[in-house]
């Protein structure tokens, strides 16, 4: 297994020099480890799924995980995407347990406590990049397109970040200090746009085979699946970095079609992932996107 890699990112630097002016590292110390369990429950889980994970940076905006995970769908993206503010909550309640238990214990924790409630609650909301927009994707994408799905949770995203915004701003006008949450308004408004305009769409869960690849070697392998399955139960049996052949069978096993990646392609861009393969090959047999054997 490939070893992760943890990288400090000059923004990050920049960020301790200032909390050390102010005298606030202990609190920057307690975000420091909430964010990287935060990251690191999400490389495990990951990792169960077979999706390879590179490295961890460390920013003034907190931790990104990098790897092929991102292109995880339904039930993968749901659990990946929900454990770690999951976790972060269970480190919150298993911090307050503690307390009662260690009542010394609470002035040295209070501020890891926080750290952990906050992380994992911001995480949970139905917002773009956020775990709880990913969450969302994932449900919808049962009965939407990738898609349609995307564009909801980026609409959702963009909704949110208005009116957090709009609360600054009032709460500037009465003098009330809520700088932290326009600069959130303006970093959800951003992602959304970025995400509106990429091409994340069209991305399945299974990384390219590219040349890159082929020099390292990569597996062969054929599902052979029934064409009462659905598109997500055919996903769902494919890891990234592996060559796959899929072969589409009827109740007589007898061989219905052969779908390669390209084909796929197709499929995961226009149908949702409740789709059944027999309909989506029924429709798609007239402009000759499946070669049916």
């Amino acid at each position: 297994m490939a070893k992760l890699k943890f990288s400090i990112r000059p923004s990050f630097v920049i960020l301790c020099l200032f909390v050390a002016l102010i005298g606030q590292l202990t609190v920057l110390l307690c975000y420091c480890i909430s964010v990287l369990l935060h990251e690191v429950t999400h490389f495990l889980v990951a990792r169960k799924f077979h999706y390879s994970c590179s490295a961890i940076h460390l920013t003034a905006f907190g931790a990104v995980l990098y790897g092929d995970f991102e292109q995880a769908v339904g039930r993968q993206q749901i659990l990946i995407a929900l454990s770690a503010p999951l976790f972060n909550l269970f480190m919150a309640g298993l911090t307050v347990v503690i307390w009662y238990i260690y009542p010394q214990f609470y002035l040295y924790s209070l501020d890891f406590a926080v750290a952990n409630l906050v992380i994992g609650l911001i995480n949970l909301l139905p917002c773009y990049p956020l775990d709880g927009g990913k969450v969302l994707v994932g449900i919808l994408s049962k009965r939407h397109t990738y898609k349609r799905s995307m564009s909801i949770v980026c609409t959702i995203t963009v909704f949110l970040a208005l009116t957090a915004f709009c609360t600054f701003v009032l709460a500037f006008l009465f003098s009330i200090n809520l700088f932290s949450l326009g600069m959130f308004a303006v970093f959800l408004f951003g992602c959304s746009l970025t995400t509106t305009q990429g091409a994340h769409y069209s991305k399945l869960p299974i990384a390219l085979v590219n040349s890159t690849r082929l020099l390292r070697g990569v597996r062969k392998q054929t599902i052979v699946i029934s064409h009462r399955a659905t598109l997500q139960m055919l996903l769902t049996r494919m890891e990234s970095n592996t060559l796959y052949c899929i072969e589409v069978v009827g109740d007589d096993m007898v061989k219905r079609a052969i779908i390669d990646y390209n084909t796929l392609q197709k499929y995961y861009e226009k149908y949702p992932l409740d789709s059944i393969l027999s309909t989506i090959i029924a429709g798609e047999s007239s402009t000759n996107t499946t070669l049916s054997v």
